[in-house]
């Protein structure tokens, strides 16, 4: 998962870099995808909800230690509705 990670997030930073839009956001509808203009470009190949789940679990996980409790309740929430979905 980690090697993954680590290639997408180079692909979008590239991206990013050649100018085109991408959105890092795993809490937005156009998480891990690239656009230019009207066209769209979904590098994940169909998994990012496999990637959003990730993202959401492992920042709820890292909340638990230095965020307020409101922010550690909605986090904790959004992993948990990510997982639900998931399963």
């Amino acid at each position: 998962m980690l090697s993954y990670v680590t290639t997408t997030a180079g692909i979008m930073l590239a991206a990013s870099a050649a100018g085109y839009t991408v959105e890092m956001d795993p809490d937005k509808p156009d998480f891990l995808q690239i656009r230019k203009g009207d066209k769209v470009y979904d590098i994940t190949g169909g998994i990012a909800a496999y990637l959003r789940t990730f993202f959401r679990m492992t920042s709820a996980l890292y909340s638990r230690f230095g965020d307020n409790k409101y922010n550690q309740e909605k986090k904790l929430e959004r992993a948990g509705s990510s997982l639900i979905k998931f399963f």
